[in-house]
């Protein structure tokens, strides 16, 4: 399911200098992880984090949301089958997305993108 986010974000976003980061594809053999994680991190504008039923209580899912909120990055979740009740404190006053709506989010963010390129 991720990897349908991340290539749906590239897709939708490509044209306005959207890239994703997704572990699978961009940690390489050799790299560490967790620094890999968090230079992405540092880098990126945004967290998009995929929170299921399964992921919700992950510590690398925790880790991650934690180090963006830290560094005043926004953090975007997107539900699926998880209630906003549900979120980590961390995020829990953010506006998350149903999977359902991800088409939301994918306009969201081509909206940020193209203002973020015309100031």
């Amino acid at each position: 399911m991720a990897r349908q986010l991340a290539r749906l974000i590239d897709a939708a976003g490509g044209k306005h200098g959207l890239k994703t980061f997704l572990d699978e594809k961009d940690i390489q053999s050799g790299d560490s992880i967790p620094e890999t994680i968090r230079e992405n991190l540092r880098r990126c504008d945004e967290l998009v984090v995929l929170l299921t039923r399964n992921s919700l209580h992950r510590e690398w899912v925790l880790v991650e949301i934690a180090g963006a909120w830290v560094l005043g990055k926004r953090v975007v979740a997107v539900m699926d089958q998880v209630l906003p009740k549900e979120l980590p404190n961390v995020i829990a006053n953010c506006r998350a997305v149903d999977l359902n709506e991800f088409d939301t989010y994918l306009a969201d963010v081509k909206n940020r993108a193209q203002k973020s390129r015309t100031v």
